[in-house]
């Protein structure tokens, strides 16, 4: 007798996703993205804050301190630039009676901007010698509003005067929205952010 061994064929089947389930994977994952990219942006912003006012802060310390050093006048100006421009801070101090512009111009992160208002220093011009040692010569006006603050020889603010704008300068992001408070003090010129 022929003995037959018979085994058992196994079949293997090899199971991926279906369609369906593809495409529900993918609603799942894009749902999760639209919730993280809002997250994103405020990190983003926070973090573009804190770097312009720190930028901020230092350019002001250093205006204050070549004032007290050079023991004549020196300007801190901002620039607030118009549509599709970046804002920019620059030091103009005053040697021999005329102006000379300390470095260039230093932009602000994308996205963030001086706030307009007459209460900030924003709304203080600067003398029309100042300006135009500021500006970039050959430079389009583009609508830009300049302002800025002048430290005196004992790093004291001079201008804006007693009585004028407050000593406030605003960031705020694209929309408007604050985002920090810079305050610098009458007398010492010290700068804080709040």
């Amino acid at each position: 007798m022929i003995s037959h061994i018979v085994t058992p064929i196994r079949v293997i089947r090899r199971r991926g996703l279906t369609l369906l389930e593809l495409l529900a994977a993918i609603a799942v994952i894009a749902m999760l993205a639209s919730l993280a990219v809002p997250a994103w942006s405020a990190i983003g912003r926070g973090r573009s804050g804190e770097a312009a006012a720190s930028m901020v802060l230092d350019l002001l310390e250093r205006g204050r301190t070549e004032a007290i050093a050079s023991k004549r006048g020196a300007w801190v100006l901002f620039l607030h630039a118009g549509p599709g421009g970046r804002d920019c801070l620059r030091i103009v101090e005053i040697r021999e009676g005329k102006a000379r512009a300390e470095g260039p111009w230093r932009n602000l992160p994308p996205g963030i901007f001086f706030g307009a208002g007459e209460e900030t220093l924003l709304s203080v011009a600067p003398t029309p010698e100042v300006e135009e040692t500021a500006r970039v010569p050959g430079a389009p006006d583009r609508g830009e509003k300049m302002g800025g603050i002048l430290f005196g020889p004992s790093g004291g603010v001079v201008l804006p005067p007693r009585g004028g704008s407050r000593l406030l300068l605003r960031l705020t992001d694209g929309s408007g929205k604050t985002i920090r408070d810079i305050h610098v003090s009458r007398a010492s010129g010290r700068a804080s952010c709040r």
